[in-house]
C-alpha cells in the first residue's frame, strides 16, 4: 500500500471512530501528546478557537464528552472528499473537506448533512506506524 493510502485510510478510521463515538480507536491513531483543536468560520471567513486544544490522553473524555450521543435508532456519517496528501520522508499531512450527516430514525428527514469543514492532519512516521501529531478540524459552521 502506498504511502499517500495509508495516510488516508489512516483518516478513514478516524471518521469512523467518531462516527461510532469510540475514543479508544480514534486515540490508538494518535502520537503521545498529540494536539487536537477544533476551530469554526465566522461570518467574515477566519477561523476562531471552537474549544480549548486537547491532547492525546484526552480523546476518549472528549469523544464522550464532547460529541453528541446518538439517539436509539440514529447514527452519525462523516463523509470525506478532496485528499491532498502531501509526504515528506517521515512526516505527511493530509487536507480533507468533509460532512457529516445525521441518521434518524425520526423525525424527518432521517438522514441530513449537520456539520460540513476541513481537515488538517499532520502525522508522523513512529516506529514504522503513521502517527497524528496535529488535528486541526476546521468546521464551517459558525458558533451558535
Amino acid at each position: 500500500m502506498s504511502t499517500e493510502r495509508q495516510i488516508e485510510e489512516i483518516l478513514a478510521r478516524y471518521v469512523r471512530a467518531s462516527d461510532n463515538r469510540d475514543g479508544a480507536a480514534q486515540a490508538a491513531l494518535f502520537a503521545p501528546g498529540a494536539v487536537i483543536q477544533m476551530w469554526s468560520r465566522t461570518v467574515d471567513g477566519r477561523y476562531v478557537e471552537a474549544a480549548p486544544e486537547f491532547h492525546t490522553e484526552d480523546i476518549e473524555h472528549a469523544v464522550a464528552t464532547m460529541i453528541k450521543p446518538h439517539p436509539p435508532g440514529g447514527f452519525s456519517h462523516h463523509v470525506t472528499t478532496d485528499h491532498i496528501v502531501t509526504v515528506d520522508d517521515e512526516k505527511a499531512h493530509i487536507s480533507a473537506q468533509f460532512i457529516v450527516y445525521e441518521v434518524r430514525t425520526a423525525p424527518e428527514p432521517p438522514v441530513r448533512p449537520v456539520e460540513s469543514g476541513y481537515f488538517e492532519i499532520d502525522l508522523e512516521l513512529r516506529d514504522n506506524a503513521w502517527k497524528i501529531v496535529r488535528s486541526d478540524v476546521k468546521m464551517d459552521l459558525p458558533l451558535s
